[in-house]
């Protein structure tokens, strides 16, 4: 069970990097839908 949670826990970080790269390239469509409740790509849209 604690391997499962850190696998789920790399996945997630694994999704929030891919949102930051897609972020920096200006994709919208991934930008939205993986931002997190920090609303990390608020930069951008601004």
């Amino acid at each position: 069970m604690i391997k499962d949670a850190l696998l789920y826990k790399e996945r997630q970080l694994c999704a929030t990097a891919i949102a930051a790269n897609a972020a920096e390239r200006g994709h919208d469509k991934i930008k939205r839908k993986k931002t997190g409740p920090h609303r990390a790509g608020r930069k951008q849209r601004e």
